[in-house]
């Protein structure tokens, strides 16, 4: 295959998955709206100060975004949104961004221990298989570009420390999380205010 055709091929391959990574973002927005107006500006507020009574805004926040990022789990750290967007506005959205940025390189450190604990390898050995040969094809940018759009971002991240990819690079992708978020919360105020 020649090099042009090869650069055809994979600029075919990016726009592919810009295309995935946009058409998510939309998904995730008629997602907000959606459960918005079935829920209700008023309820919505009433659950959101029945959350901030009981317990702490901040640290639930931070927590749910590291823990989803970090583990491999059917749920998405923009759900945070339902209850970080009653926050101001900077905090919710560095709180969010630093606990998926976090647990994203956890997730690659756990990629980097795989090898030495059988239960992790199991859980992530066909998830490497299906996004590996693109971690490897692209490296760090298909990180990056994980971190931007609603992308198995916490799978990625293992996948990139289980074939070793360098670390400082995706701790600087990891860190793209935190536009994410701002991304995100902006998306689901729109939401709030169409509902």
């Amino acid at each position: 295959m020649s090099e042009e055709n090869k650069t055809d091929s994979i600029k075919l391959k990016w726009s592919r998955l810009l295309l995935i990574g946009f058409c998510s973002l939309c998904l995730m927005y008629l997602f907000y709206i959606v459960g918005l107006k079935k829920l209700g500006v008023e309820d919505y507020a009433d659950t959101l100060e029945w959350i901030n009574s009981h317990f702490s805004l901040r640290m639930g926040v931070f927590l749910y975004a590291y823990i989803v990022d970090t583990l491999i789990l059917p749920l998405s750290p923009d759900l945070v949104w339902v209850v970080g967007a009653g926050m101001v506005w900077w905090e919710a959205i560095l709180l969010a961004g630093l606990g998926s940025a976090l647990g994203g390189i956890t997730s690659y450190g756990i990629g980097i221990l795989v090898d030495k604990i059988p239960f992790i390898d199991r859980m992530v050995g066909k998830a490497n298989k299906k996004w590996g040969p693109y971690i490897k094809a692209y490296g760090v940018p298909f990180v990056a570009l994980s971190a931007l759009f609603p992308l198995p971002f916490s799978t990625l991240c293992t996948a990139a420390g289980t074939i070793k990819l360098d670390f400082k690079k995706v701790v600087l992708a990891s860190f793209l999380r935190i536009v994410h978020a701002g991304l995100y919360y902006c998306l689901f105020r729109a939401g709030l205010l169409l509902a």
